[in-house]
C-alpha cells in the first residue's frame, strides 16, 4: 500500500490503469482513540502493561498521549481467522 495526494483525474487515472492490482482505495482519515476511564477489573493486558510485576487488577495511566503522532499501515485483516468469525456473517 502506499499514500498519495492525487486530483480525482489523477486518482481515476491510476485506478483504470492499474484496476486488476487495486483491491480497494480510501481516503486517508484522522481517527481520535477514546479515554480509557475503566480503572478497576480491568482485562489483564492493561492491567500488565501498568505494573513491573505482578496483577494489581486495575489499570493507572496520568498521561494522555497528547501530541503524539501513530502512523498506521495496514495490511488488512485476514477476516478467514478464528479470531474473527464473528465477521462473516
Amino acid at each position: 500500500g502506499f499514500s498519495a495526494r492525487l486530483t480525482l483525474n489523477e486518482l481515476e487515472r491510476v485506478l483504470s490503469e492499474h484496476r486488476m492490482r487495486i483491491k480497494y482505495a480510501e481516503r486517508d482519515q484522522v481517527f481520535q482513540a477514546a479515554t480509557v476511564t475503566q480503572t478497576t477489573n480491568v482485562p489483564w493486558g492493561l492491567d500488565r502493561i501498568d505494573s513491573r510485576s505482578g496483577l494489581s487488577g486495575s489499570y493507572q495511566y496520568v498521561n494522555t498521549g497528547e501530541g503524539v503522532s501513530i502512523y498506521v499501515i495496514d495490511t488488512g485483516i485476514r477476516v478467514t481467522h478464528e479470531q474473527f468469525g464473528y465477521l462473516n456473517g
